[in-house]
C-alpha cells in the first residue's frame, strides 16, 4: 500500500554539524492520501530510514516496508540527528531553517 505526500523533503541526517558522517536518509512530508489509513490528509510524516529512492518513479521505500509517492516539488536537505528529533515532532525542515536564521 502506498502513501502519497507533498511538500516533501529527503533529509540526509548527519551525526553533527560537521556534516561528515551521514547516518542515512529519511523522508518528511505532508500526507495527501494514505491507503493504509495510518494518517489523515494534512498530517505530517517523518519516516524511518530510506532504503531506496526511485526518483524517476517518484517513489521512496523505507526500512519498515512503507512506500511513499512524492507529489509536486520537493527538496533535499542536510540536517543533524538533533534536528531529526525536532522535525519528527512536526516542524518542517524549512521551518527549522527559518527558526535558526
Amino acid at each position: 500500500m502506498i502513501t502519497e505526500i507533498n511538500n516533501w523533503y529527503i533529509v540526509d541526517v548527519y551525526q553533527d554539524q560537521s556534516f561528515e558522517q551521514s547516518m542515512g536518509k529519511v523522508l518528511w512530508g505532508i500526507i495527501i492520501n494514505d491507503q493504509q489509513g495510518r494518517f489523515e490528509p494534512g498530517d505530517f510524516v517523518c519516516t524511518s530510514r530510506l532504503l531506496e529512492i526511485r526518483v524517476d518513479e517518484r517513489e521512496v521505500y523505507t526500512r519498515t516496508g512503507s512506500i511513499y509517492t512524492l507529489n509536486g516539488p520537493g527538496e533535499q536537505v542536510r540536517l543533524t540527528q538533533d534536528d531529526l528529533a525536532i522535525i519528527s515532532k512536526g516542524v518542517s525542515p524549512l521551518q527549522l531553517v527559518e527558526m535558526r536564521q
